[in-house]
C-alpha cells in the first residue's frame, strides 16, 4: 500500500538525501507479486490496484506511527536528534495544512489474485 505521502515528502525534505523511501521494499510491485504467486504454484495470477481513502482522527493519529518507529520512515525518524524530530513534525503538520479535525488521505493498494 502506498501511504498518503512518501516519508521524505511528508517531512518536507527535498532531494531525499538520507530520508527513507519504502518504495524499494520487496513485494511492493505488481510484477514482484505475480512472480511470488506464480512461483508458489498459483495460476491465472492477475494484479490490479485499489484506490481508497485512509481516515485519521486528527494529525496525531497519522503522526503517531513515526515516533513509534513504524516502518522504514519511523525507524529513520526515531534515529534523528530531538530538535530534528521536532522540525520534521512541524514540516509535516504544515504540509498537511495544519488540520484541526479528522481528515482523509488517498492511498493505493496493489491487489493480487490467483488460482490454486
Amino acid at each position: 500500500m502506498t501511504g498518503p505521502v512518501r516519508p521524505y515528502e511528508a517531512f518536507g525534505i527535498s532531494g531525499r538525501g538520507t530520508a527513507p523511501d519504502d518504495g524499494g521494499l520487496p513485494l511492493r510491485t505488481a510484477p514482484q507479486l505475480v512472480a511470488l504467486w506464480s512461483g508458489a504454484g498459483l495460476s491465472d495470477v492477475r494484479t490490479g490496484s485499489i484506490d481508497l481513502d485512509v481516515d485519521y482522527d486528527g494529525f496525531d493519529d497519522l503522526w503517531s506511527m513515526f515516533p513509534a518507529g513504524v516502518g522504514p520512515a519511523g525507524t529513520w525518524f526515531v534515529a534523528q536528534p530531538e530538535d530534528r524530530r521536532a522540525a520534521l513534525r512541524e514540516a509535516f503538520l504544515e504540509r498537511l495544512g495544519r488540520p484541526q479535525a479528522g481528515f482523509s488521505l488517498p492511498a493505493r493498494v496493489v491487489a493480487v489474485v490467483g488460482r490454486a
